[in-house]
């Protein structure tokens, strides 16, 4: 039996016990997003958003085959306040290809060391599944969505990874809000990335671009933003089982 909760098909929302109105934490982490949230902001659909932003193996001329996570950070956002409640971080091993390569630390700054004692991929996401449930996210009243800054961590990094190693996908990955539809349904303007968005909306970049836990402030940041003008989340990106079928070993 898996250590979580598998299956092909998508899942748009997942419930849990707690209630918005209060937005707690076994878990409350130091790292706080924009709060003095405006009277204005729209109630939303969820209690938390769970900002996501991997990091992945990656070479100068190509794309290592297969590609491999080795950063996996996760925020949780309150959705009522914006306030950072808990964070989920840690550094993960590559299988294929465990040597670094000089051209991936540049751009992310994790260095050979990060990696080399760390769980794979499999025990990290037996890790998230047990953070997910003593976050109360499992349980039966609120509802959560992930974050990420465009399709590529769920739609492809995430699948076709756990598809090559033979990695059930949980179910509840399977749907998502890709900030930057919900940007360019705000501004009228596509963003190519994260630094065309902040930069609009007037927020200076924090921490180093590519760190995938500071790319998740980031993302947190413009969420709370695209809040304050007034902007409603909606699950925007989805795995098709249909087109990806190929990518799932039975």
């Amino acid at each position: 039996m898996s250590a979580y909760r598998t299956g092909p098909t998508p899942v748009p929302v997942v419930e849990s016990e707690r209630s918005v109105s209060s937005c707690t934490s076994r878990n409350s982490s130091s790292v706080v997003c924009p709060s003095n949230i405006s009277k204005d902001v729209k109630e939303h659909n969820f209690d938390y958003f769970l900002v996501l932003d991997f990091e992945a193996t990656c070479e100068k001329e190509r794309t290592p085959e297969p590609q491999e996570i080795i950063e996996f950070p996760v925020i949780k956002v309150c959705a009522k306040t914006f306030d950072t409640k808990a964070v989920f971080h840690e550094y993960v091993k590559p299988e294929v290809h465990p040597t670094l390569s000089s051209f991936c630390t540049e751009l992310t700054g994790i260095i050979q060391d990060m990696v080399d004692e760390k769980p794979h991929l499999n025990e990290v996401l037996k890790k998230f599944n047990n953070w997910m449930e003593e976050e109360g996210l499992f349980q039966s009243k609120v509802k959560f969505a992930f974050v990420t800054c465009g399709d590529w961590d769920l739609k492809l990094m995430l699948p076709k990874q756990c598809s090559y190693f033979g990695i059930s996908l949980p179910t509840y990955m399977n749907t998502w809000i890709n900030i930057k539809k919900s940007f360019a349904q705000t501004t009228g303007i596509w963003p190519k990335g994260l630094i065309q968005m902040l930069d609009y909306i007037e927020l200076d970049h924090v921490g180093r671009l590519h760190s995938g836990i500071d790319d998740c402030r980031n993302i947190a940041r413009i969420l709370s933003k695209l809040a304050q003008r007034g902007h409603v989340f909606e699950i925007n990106g989805r795995l098709d089982f249909r087109r990806n079928n190929k990518m799932f070993k039975s």
